[in-house]
């Protein structure tokens, strides 16, 4: 992502891995049209949470 001036403006970020949502929550997100993902957006540094995210750092919920 750049700015107006074509500067970058995002330097981390978190990619949410879908692989690691159970079978069983997966089904109830395809039924019910919503899938939640918890996870803690600063590490334990306080840094921003960057790379894969994977459970447990991550916890799938549906609706």
């Amino acid at each position: 992502m750049r700015d107006e001036d074509g500067r970058p403006t995002m330097f981390r970020r978190a990619k949410l891995q879908f692989d690691g949502v159970p079978t069983d929550i997966l089904g109830d997100a395809i039924r019910q049209g919503r899938l939640v993902g918890l996870l803690r957006l600063s590490d334990a540094a306080g840094q921003p949470v960057c790379a894969s995210v994977h459970p447990p750092a991550i916890e799938w919920r549906t609706g």
